[in-house]
């Protein structure tokens, strides 16, 4: 049998192909597992939200179990239920906790095993797996939970799943805390999701986990506490458990477009009166980064994003986007460089579709966007509007909204 170049022929009895094969298998199911200290930290603070110790807590892709171990520690006399698709994780589970309801079931599926059971509290971190087919008993578990109607065979994210199966086991007033990522919590796609929430629950609470708490993943994660209950307010408080419990409210409208922390601290701190979008016309350019490759002429795109063209081009096409001298430009995209900004100083040259090209209309109006934005105020705002989890990008609407 062939290796492919840079790859590793392991017999199956060794440690290193062993290892190999459950990070294969832990890549493929999107298992990246909530460190104890996080657990802990969760599991207070949802404590303090119920006001009591649950009598029977949930979690539905328990992993290595530490969510249910910390509620373990802080309520011993609750009693545990886990499900999870591995069926090595389940007999860990089984042989660690006796004690505990163990189920080795794929939770996208009905979970009628459990019955007419339900629970006052549950919690959870769901499988990162970027979609799942939405099939009839997915579409009408979409429509009952949050009035969201989705065709069948068309892909979602699994987490909305895990949420909607985890509301409909929760006792009335019972509380869900569940982590989610970036994605979910701010990303374009995930609008109707979060409309649909704010309006079916009551969010207590919405915690953001900064820097990368879990291990082979960078993503930015948030944790929602859900109470199982019509929304009775218009604010809903957000919070960091990395900013010395600071916290702000937030007007259950404003989160539609975006539950994240970071970035309604930014915004709360504008001071600024002028909006980009009334100064200058942003444009992204029209074609990819392989298409202005095929076509073999200069371009700037971000690997060539510092670099200043000075050979002229032979005639400029109405149909294609060029930068010019003076332009700002800007990364529109990337897990490093979204946001990266300068001016551009040469000739004029293409640019790709993940660069913004920003004109102003006057010199002073530009200098003084360009004072402030790589100010250290103005680079916290600028990155507050990132979207996404692996590759981070800025959306035109969200630039052309800063003030300065």
């Amino acid at each position: 049998m062939l290796v492919p170049a840079g790859a590793f022929r392991y017999h199956s009895s060794s440690k290193e192909y062993k290892q190999l094969k459950v990070m294969t298998k832990q890549s493929s199911l999107g298992q990246y597992y909530t460190p104890s200290d996080i657990a802990v930290r969760i599991v207070e603070k949802a404590l303090k939200i119920i006001g009591k110790s649950p009598s029977r807590t949930l979690e539905l892709a328990a992993g290595e179990g530490h969510l249910l171990a910390a509620i373990e520690l802080k309520a011993p006399n609750c009693k545990m239920y886990a499900i999870d698709i591995d069926d090595a994780n389940c007999s860990s589970l089984k042989e660690m906790h006796p004690d505990y309801e163990t189920f080795n079931a794929d939770a996208t599926k009905p979970i009628d095993f459990l019955d007419k059971l339900t629970f006052d509290f549950a919690l959870g971190n769901p499988p990162f797996l970027n979609n799942v087919t939405v099939d009839l008993f997915i579409q009408s578990l979409l429509s009952s939970t949050l009035n969201i109607e989705i065709k069948i065979g068309k892909k979602i994210r699994a987490e909305y799943v895990f949420l909607c199966q985890y509301m409909n086991f929760l006792k009335k007033n019972g509380i869900l805390a569940i982590i989610l990522p970036d994605s979910i919590i701010s990303g374009v796609k995930s609008r109707i999701f979060r409309e649909a929430l704010l309006r079916k629950f009551s969010i207590e609470e919405i915690v953001e986990l900064n820097g990368s708490p879990f291990s082979k993943t960078e993503a930015k994660t948030h944790v929602l506490f859900i109470r199982n209950r019509c929304p009775n307010k218009i604010e809903t408080k957000l919070s960091s458990f990395d900013v010395n419990k600071k916290s702000i409210m937030v007007l259950n409208d404003s989160l539609v477009d975006r539950m994240d922390f970071t970035f309604h601290k930014a915004k709360n701190k504008i001071t600024g009166t002028r909006q980009l979008l009334n100064y200058a016309t942003i444009q992204r350019g029209k074609l990819t980064h392989i298409d202005l490759k095929m076509m073999g002429e200069d371009y700037i795109h971000s690997t060539t994003f510092d670099k200043d063209f000075y050979l002229p081009i032979k005639s400029i096409s109405p149909n294609k986007s060029y930068v010019t001298k003076g332009d700002v430009i800007m990364c529109r995209v990337g897990s490093r460089v979204a946001g990266k900004i300068r001016v551009y100083n040469g000739d004029p040259v293409l640019f790709t579709d993940c660069i913004y090209k920003i004109h102003f209309k006057e010199n002073n109006i530009k200098n003084d966007f360009l004072s402030f934005i790589t100010s250290t105020g103005g680079k916290e705002s600028l990155m507050s509007l990132l979207r996404g989890v692996c590759s981070k990008y800025i959306t035109k609407s969200d630039l052309e909204s800063i003030f300065f």
